[in-house]
């Protein structure tokens, strides 16, 4: 019985009821709203893109080849670095702000390793930032 009043209340509120279940799930996982949730990219994604050689394509991806991952962390230590809140650096990359806090996290810890690929990419993003330094 209950079935059949939850169906009733189904059919009567469909589009009621598909708008509640969409934003009740991630926004990433919804993909007819990504371009409500991704920013358009920024002079300074664009500029850390092209330092560590990441494509646009790759720095969206949910990728995890070491080669791309440990590039989108040097992106999000960059933009951190610049003044980047973590949401926001979660929107250009449609990731959200905890996978951000993790990169950083996991990069700085890599580069403390002495892990050579790392240490290749923060030569980069130090370069990076002393050219482009807000302050």
């Amino acid at each position: 019985m209950t079935t059949n009043i939850l169906e009733k209340a189904l059919e009567t509120n469909k589009t009621q009821f598909i708008d509640e279940l969409m934003s009740a799930r991630p926004r990433h996982m919804v993909p007819e709203l990504n371009d409500t949730v991704c920013e358009y990219p920024d002079n300074h994604f664009r500029l850390v893109l092209d330092a560590v050689g990441l494509s646009y394509e790759d720095a969206l991806s949910r990728s995890r080849a070491q080669r791309i991952v440990l590039k989108r962390f040097a992106c999000y230590k960059y933009l951190r670095r610049m003044g980047y809140q973590t949401t926001h650096i979660g929107r250009l990359f449609c990731h959200d702000h905890a996978s951000v806090i993790y990169g950083v996290n996991k990069f700085n810890e890599l580069l403390e390793t002495g892990y050579t690929p790392v240490i290749e990419l923060n030569d980069r993003v130090e370069h990076l930032t002393t050219k482009y330094d807000k302050v």
